[in-house]
């Protein structure tokens, strides 16, 4: 990959559709112990809202669950990132104390 001087983008990825829940993704592949290309994770951008004017989209971070097969279902989706919220599929607490760069995560 060669990013060109100037510009503000580094890398940008683009998907030719319009419609909710169509994204764009980054797959993080390695081997497995078998030396197989195995995908272990994945972050998806995708719209959550195409309204012109109101566009309204979310990030996913998705990782490999042990169970060998992947969905287009969000179905390995472990955190979700969207305009008003974060959910995760574990429930975590954060909290912050006096120091504003310190932040604690309780499960």
């Amino acid at each position: 990959m060669v990013v060109a001087t100037g510009g503000s983008h580094a890398l940008k990825l683009k998907r030719n559709r319009n419609k909710p829940n169509f994204g764009v993704r980054f797959d993080f592949n390695l081997l497995n112990s078998l030396n197989e290309d195995t995908k272990y994770g994945t972050i998806i951008g995708s719209i959550k809202d195409s309204a012109a004017g109101a566009e309204f989209g979310f990030l996913s971070f998705q990782v490999a669950d042990g169970s060998g097969t992947w969905s287009d279902g969000y179905i390995q989706e472990r955190l979700r990132i969207e305009a008003d919220r974060v959910t995760s599929k574990e429930s975590y607490e954060i909290t912050t104390s006096f120091c504003a760069s310190c932040i604690s995560v309780r499960r």
